[in-house]
């Protein structure tokens, strides 16, 4: 899945509200890191002063290797409920972004590359969703405690704080257009024509939604309750 750094010191994973700081901050370009190779003290120092030294505003980087940015000086993780982020994430995936072909063929069974995606759920997620998400930024969390979790509502306020404004105006970041399948559509379009996975997609959810209750719980923030899957 993919994670936005900005400035060294803001993380935002996506569907978390990147685009609204792409815009606010006139991010036009990115850096992209990894931690290929990184297996000593040394190494990881190289990394991090490479990264410390970055000309970009925008940093990107995945969120299995999250963990290794307690070494940055990060001081929010910005947050959108599970749920939220996994219904947004699959209309994202298996709409927002397909080309014309793909829509030709539109929400049918045999339309194989929206199956494709949704098994990718099933596994190690997409650039949008990872079924470890919650998980990996608990044991960040664990190791530098100090960090700040900012629901994505807060989003708008934290940014005015740090002396930056910019209007937050949904139907800029809403791939929900007229004539098109809504999220709601979509979704109970995969409940129907693919249960099974459904299902799976829905137990990797739930075992993620445990180490996000442990976030909050954490930071005074509410429980996230428990939903039943067919009641979406």
């Amino acid at each position: 899945m993919d994670i936005s750094i900005y400035h060294k010191k803001w993380i935002v994973p996506a569907k978390c509200g990147s685009r609204y700081l792409d815009k606010a901050f006139g991010v036009t370009e990115q850096d992209n890191v990894g931690f290929s190779g990184i297996s000593s003290a040394k190494q990881m120092d190289i990394w991090r002063n490479t990264i410390l030294n970055s000309p970009h505003t925008k940093i990107a980087a995945q969120s299995h290797n999250i963990f290794q940015f307690w070494v940055l000086p990060i001081t929010h993780i910005v947050l959108r409920n599970p749920l939220s982020h996994l219904l947004s994430a699959l209309h994202t995936d298996l709409w927002g972004h397909l080309d014309e072909p793909i829509r030709a063929i539109g929400l049918v069974k045999g339309n194989l590359h929206l199956e494709e995606i949704l098994l990718k759920y099933t596994k190690d997620g997409t650039g949008h969703w990872s079924p470890h998400l919650y998980y990996n930024l608990y044991m960040l969390l664990q190791k530098r405690p100090d960090i700040k979790v900012v629901p994505i509502e807060g989003l708008t306020e934290l940014l005015n704080e740090s002396g930056f404004e910019l209007e937050y105006v949904p139907s800029e970041y809403n791939f929900e257009k007229a004539g098109e399948p809504s999220r709601g559509e979509i979704i109970n379009w995969v409940k129907t024509e693919y249960p099974s996975i459904w299902k799976r997609i829905w137990e990797r959810y739930e075992l993620d939604v445990k180490w996000a209750n442990r976030i909050t719980e954490n930071v005074g923030l509410p429980k996230i309750k428990k939903r039943k899957r067919k009641l979406i």
